[in-house]
């Protein structure tokens, strides 16, 4: 097969939609298929795999340094036309996702729909209404959705959002993948001591963007909680990862006088993350705005522990007492969870390798055989309806 994806959002971006894009191409084209990457220009940046196409683009904001597509490039176009691809894989609604499911009509091939991410939760960064923004996201979402000829999503829970959206297309679940190997014989010591970390320290991790809808004042404020519960522990946090809402965290943490306990490690390169994970105890989640987060499979393929406040995304990866735990949105519950966990070393071994056992089924050969099986269903499909 021949697919051409179109994203929003790719490397030097570190997200866990953009990893899980990186990896399905990857085993696509490990399994034999062709694979080509339509997406935003990032000034600077030279790539470093070919099949990588940029179109022109311009910065979110002058603060925020995220390209936007233009999305009109002929250049692009005829590229795509001339790779002929069987199939094309749009991972956002917005922006290219309209380029991409015009492509896919004037070839008369199939349009695949990946729902990555709950976008109504992120209306916060557009000044207008939110229940105005919120509403018109939504809608765009399942005009889209209903134009696709296929609908995939990583979790369970995102398909009843989508339903609940208006969406009727066939959905299906195909969870993120995760390449194991990158977290084989790992080893955290390194990380501890670049961060300044003692061997005794208890040290729970949180990665990811440094914005509002990760819900990270609540995990601060959470862990400082801890402390109070468990005062003869050396805890630490460790955030990695940057955002717009990294200046508010730093004097949170001050208001609190948490001090060195909390450690904002900024953003590492991917395949460091697998250290950073090594060098922890325990991870932590607060965020309610996700699907299927990548990061809590990284965090079993280290065999870390979890906590997470219940909601989507956790609760489709996490079997409660077994991987981890999960709590509802109250400070004190949270850390109530982690310090039981940080007190009982045993339980902690358990519920990790457990996770490490669980997360086989993420595996990249695993996914991408799904997500292939799917691709070739919906070319065949598209074949005999224009028979």
């Amino acid at each position: 097969m021949k697919i051409a994806v179109y994203t929003n959002s790719y490397k030097p971006i570190v997200s866990g939609v953009v990893t899980a894009i990186a990896l399905f191409r990857q085993g696509l084209i490990a399994q034999g298929h062709e694979a080509i990457v339509l997406a935003p220009d990032y000034y600077g940046y030279k790539d470093q795999e070919e099949g990588i196409y940029r179109y022109p683009s311009v910065d979110l904001t002058r603060k925020v340094r995220f390209p936007v597509a233009v999305p009109w490039c002929r250049r692009i176009d005829e590229t795509v036309r001339k790779f002929k691809p069987d199939l094309i894989h749009s991972h956002h609604p917005f922006v290219l996702g309209p380029v991409a499911l015009k492509m896919a009509r004037r070839m008369s091939i199939p349009l695949v729909y990946t729902f990555h991410t709950q976008y109504e939760q992120y209306s916060h960064y557009v000044p207008l209404r939110q229940d105005f923004v919120k509403r018109m996201t939504r809608e765009r979402i399942r005009r889209f959705a209903n134009k696709a000829d296929l609908v995939t999503t990583p979790a369970e829970s995102a398909t009843d959002l989508l339903r609940f959206y208006g969406v009727n297309r066939e959905i299906l679940v195909v969870p993120n993948p995760i390449d194991l190997s990158n977290f084989e014989s790992q080893e955290g010591s390194a990380v501890r001591r670049q961060l300044g970390l003692d061997p005794e320290d208890l040290v729970t991790i949180s990665i990811g963007r440094l914005g509002v809808e990760k819900n990270l004042g609540f995990m601060i404020e959470a862990f400082a909680r801890m402390i109070a519960l468990a005062p003869e522990l050396p805890l630490r946090l460790i955030l990695v990862g940057a955002g717009p809402d990294e200046a508010r965290l730093r004097e949170l943490s001050a208001r609190l006088g948490l001090g060195e306990r909390l450690v904002l490690a900024g953003s590492v390169p991917y395949l460091a993350v697998p250290s950073y994970l090594a060098a922890a105890d325990l991870f932590l989640m607060s965020s309610v705005t996700e699907v299927k987060p990548l990061v809590l499979l990284e965090a079993m393929g280290a065999g870390l522990p979890i906590v997470a406040v219940r909601a989507s995304g956790a609760i489709d990866t996490i079997i409660e007492g077994q991987e981890g735990l999960m709590t509802g949105l109250d400070q004190e519950e949270f850390a109530a969870a982690a310090v039981s966990l940080l007190r009982d070393k045993t339980r902690r071994h358990a519920m990790g390798e457990h996770g490490k056992a669980t997360v086989n089924r993420y595996s990249l050969d695993t996914v991408t055989a799904i997500l292939s099986s799917h691709f070739a269903a919906a070319i065949a499909a598209k074949a005999k309806a224009k028979a």
